[in-house]
């Protein structure tokens, strides 16, 4: 009867970390709806702040001792700075670029990781992820066009988001081992990530038309209420809580495969809600992206990079 159970719980697992990726693949779509009504210091700020306010009511049942929080707030500071760079880039990139864009730049995280390991940790950059790297470039030049009049803003601040996010990975792989709880410490995160946007208001207050959008709630569409709401529980905080219990019974092979799916759903979203199209060509280098990433997630021993999948 035990291999049933187990069976079962792993099939579980599977359709809990899948329902994470789409969350994380609409969340492209969200920002995008979101920042039609508001600046994206705003937009990360709500996501951020909403996050930790609503997360942390789960304290009242939890009742956690105050030295363990003040613990996880302190080991939480650099990787929630990290985060909220991450972030920054994306959501400004967003103003400029597509959803289906962003989303396979933004998986160049995968390939980016092991590139630091390289050339900060000393690690030897295996022939492998060296032609993943070469293979994902080449999509990347497909999908942003590699004449340089074809080249957004947006596309060049994503390109510096996948960077930041592959050093925030990096940073997660050394400090998330000495959280106690992976749930307050995300928690943290979202929290230093919202303090950090916090003076944009004030820029933002002299120089009102600085971020393109402002930050009132106050007529806001419903698309831009789905997106903010989606962005604030579905991206940031029912979708780590599903993938904290699926990677229980997951191994990390598994784990970043699913991960990448989230570039997929939200290409299909953005076909769906926005009429967004990628051309031949940009598809043949979304392809490219993908397998990269899914070949360089495959190396033996990277867990690190699943295991701290965070926004």
């Amino acid at each position: 009867m035990k291999p049933l159970i187990d069976g079962r719980a792993r099939r579980t697992a599977l359709i809990e970390l899948t329902v994470a990726s789409v969350f994380w693949g609409f969340g492209f779509i969200a920002t995008i709806w979101a920042l039609q009504f508001l600046s994206f210091p705003a937009v990360i700020f709500y996501r951020f702040a909403g996050a930790f306010a609503f997360g942390a009511l789960l304290w009242f049942w939890t009742k956690p001792k105050w030295a363990d929080l003040k613990r996880e707030m302190r080991l939480a500071w650099p990787t929630g700075l990290w985060l909220g760079i991450t972030l920054f880039l994306q959501t400004w990139g967003l103003l400029t670029t597509t959803a289906t864009k962003s989303a396979f730049i933004t998986v160049l995280y995968v390939v980016i990781v092991p590139i630091f390991a390289a050339l900060i940790d000393k690690e030897k950059l295996s022939r492998r992820n060296g032609l993943c790297l070469a293979v994902a470039l080449i999509g990347t030049g497909l999908i942003i066009q590699v004449d340089l009049s074809t080249i957004s803003i947006g596309d060049v601040l994503t390109l510096g988001n996948a960077v930041a996010a592959a050093y925030h990975i990096r940073l997660m792989s050394q400090i998330a081992p000495r959280a106690k709880s992976h749930y307050n410490f995300n928690l943290f995160q979202c929290l230093w990530t919202a303090i950090l946007v916090t003076p944009l208001f004030f820029v933002e207050w002299v120089w009102p038309d600085l971020f393109q959008g402002s930050w009132s709630l106050v007529g806001i569409s419903r698309e831009a209420w789905i997106g903010l709401l989606s962005l604030t529980f579905g991206s940031s905080l029912l979708a780590f809580f599903l993938q904290v219990r699926a990677q229980r019974k997951l191994s990390a092979t598994v784990a970043a495969l699913l991960f990448l799916m989230e570039s997929p759903f939200s290409a299909f979203f953005a076909a769906w809600l926005l009429g967004d199209r990628l051309s031949f060509t940009q598809m043949i280098g979304a392809v490219l992206i993908f397998v990269a990433c899914a070949v360089a997630s495959l190396r033996p021993g990277h867990h690190n990079l699943t295991a701290d999948k965070i926004a």
